[in-house]
């Protein structure tokens, strides 16, 4: 007969948990695999003791943010957007990063009304009236009547009024 000692250290599988954030478009490995879509994944491996080991990944993907804006603004206005300032008409891309710190873009559409600014010289006969937008003119003179265009920008007018006076007397 004899006696043998085993001395036996039973190692117990190791797990470990992780939750992980990553922007659509990037990837997480985890050992040999690759995770792209948001979910709750159990990977099994092996660990340096050469033993099992169980690693838990809670993953959520963040979506890419896109928005379009459609802006009409008037000659001498501004649009900003992140840090850039637009004043023209056109299409413009933006990229800005959202609250997740992934890529954000912004197209913005622009269209810049003008201001529009009109000159008029005319007569009238005496006793008669102009009319300029909601207002009547009846005596000579220049007259600056500050109006609206349909898109809602400043618009002026410029009025030279000469009221002919009629003289019957022979």
């Amino acid at each position: 007969d004899s006696i043998v000692n085993l001395a036996l250290d039973v190692i117990l599988p190791t797990t470990e948990d992780e939750t992980m954030f990553i922007c659509e478009g990037e990837s997480v490995e985890i050992g040999i695999e690759t995770f792209t879509t948001s979910g709750s994944y159990e990977i099994n491996m092996t660990a340096a003791s050469g033993c099992d080991s169980i690693f838990f990944l809670d993953l959520t993907v963040f979506e890419l943010d896109e928005e379009t804006v459609l802006e009409s603004i008037c000659a001498g206005e501004s649009i900003t957007i992140g840090v850039e300032e637009f004043n023209s008409t056109g299409e413009y891309i933006v990229n800005l990063l959202n609250e997740n710190g992934c890529d954000s873009t912004v197209i913005l559409i622009l269209n810049v009304s003008p201001t529009e600014n009109t000159a008029i010289v005319t007569s009238i006969c005496e006793g008669e009236i102009f009319e300029v937008g909601a207002e009547d003119f009846s005596e000579t003179g220049d007259y600056i009547i500050p109006l609206t265009t349909a898109a809602g920008c400043d618009s002026t007018v410029q009025l030279s009024l000469t009221v002919l006076i009629d003289d019957l007397t022979n």
